[in-house]
């Protein structure tokens, strides 16, 4: 992970958070989710980190999945963690199943985050693992599946698709 961007108005939430990265992860504070959305245009992110009030106040006019989608495509791939108090954890928790990675709860303390940010990581590894693997059989099991007498078409199934796989 090298760079992550918080999304909060408190200034001790943004302590603790930066206190549980090493000094090579790059981290941006805003405390205006639309200023932060145009800060993802400026610079790719791993991970983010938001205020649930933010959050809901932009999903009050779209819906929650809508709104990770764009954060999303603003930086691809990024994951989204919710930080809420325990009186806002049933809202949390639908942010999750809308797509975000994860939840802190408040108080934030550094361990936690740590341990946030390691499972998020580990999960996005695995992702990105599977996504190869899975593109390395489908394209093995697709030569399989098309028979094809064609010269031209054996060509175009076996000749890489991307100029990195050359």
């Amino acid at each position: 992970m090298q760079r992550a961007l918080i999304i909060s108005t408190q200034s001790t939430h943004q302590a603790e958070i930066c206190s549980a990265f090493n000094s090579t992860v790059r981290v941006k504070i805003i405390a205006d989710v639309n200023k932060a959305i145009r800060a993802m245009d400026q610079a790719r992110y791993d991970i983010i980190f938001a205020d649930l009030g933010p959050l809901e106040q932009l999903a009050m006019q779209t819906s929650r999945e809508h709104v990770l989608q764009e954060l999303k495509r603003k930086s691809t791939p990024i994951e989204v963690v919710v930080m809420a108090g325990s009186e806002k954890i049933h809202q949390a928790v639908q942010w999750v199943k809308a797509g975000a990675a994860d939840i802190l709860n408040y108080p934030l303390s550094s361990d936690q985050v740590r341990l946030v940010t390691d499972a998020v990581a580990a999960s996005a590894l695995r992702q990105s693992e599977l996504d190869y693997l899975r593109d390395q059989f489908w394209k093995a099991d697709t030569l399989e599946v098309v028979r094809t007498k064609s010269a031209a078409m054996r060509d175009v199934f076996t000749t890489p698709s991307h100029p990195h796989e050359i």
